[in-house]
């Protein structure tokens, strides 16, 4: 039976525009050229289930797979893409992990970034290439991502 890998996010930072978590990877390489630690910039709450809603996902324990394909012409370039789901967040709603750095950058997916500030994270590309092959690595469908939020001020 396969191992299962843990991505743990917190959401921390929240203002008027957006959310920003932090994630750890424990068992990532970073010295293979894995990410162990970054951020992740969503769209800000309340959390919802609802699609079309520019809104943050909902808290809770997420399956990934690959996206090889998009309606959004943005983050084609991109693709394969990581995908989350759960019974709560469909597949269909098109949760995406991405390349961006501001929150108008998101339709409500998560931005990825080895850095942030407020409201922003940076070095998306690249930190979205060092999960990629940590997902490559690990095969993506043994992946859970866990989102749980602990405040604090900005």
């Amino acid at each position: 039976m396969p191992r299962t890998h843990l991505i743990s996010v917190t959401r921390k930072w929240e203002t008027e525009h957006s959310t920003i978590s932090e994630f750890f990877i424990s068992d990532a390489l970073p010295h293979d050229g894995e990410i162990h630690h970054g951020f992740f910039l969503e769209l800000e709450g309340p959390d919802t289930i609802e699609q079309r809603q520019r809104k943050r996902i909902v808290e809770g324990i997420f399956n990934l797979k690959w996206a090889i394909s998009t309606n959004n012409r943005n983050i084609r370039r991109d693709l394969p893409l990581p995908h989350l789901y759960n019974s709560d967040v469909p597949d269909s709603r098109g949760i995406y992990i991405h390349v961006g750095n501001y929150p108008i950058n998101s339709d409500g997916c998560l931005l990825i970034g080895r850095s942030r500030k407020v409201d922003e994270v940076s070095d998306s590309r690249s930190t979205l290439n060092a999960l990629k092959k940590y997902l490559n690595r690990v095969g993506i469908e043994n992946v859970r991502l866990i989102i749980k939020s602990e405040y604090q001020a900005v």
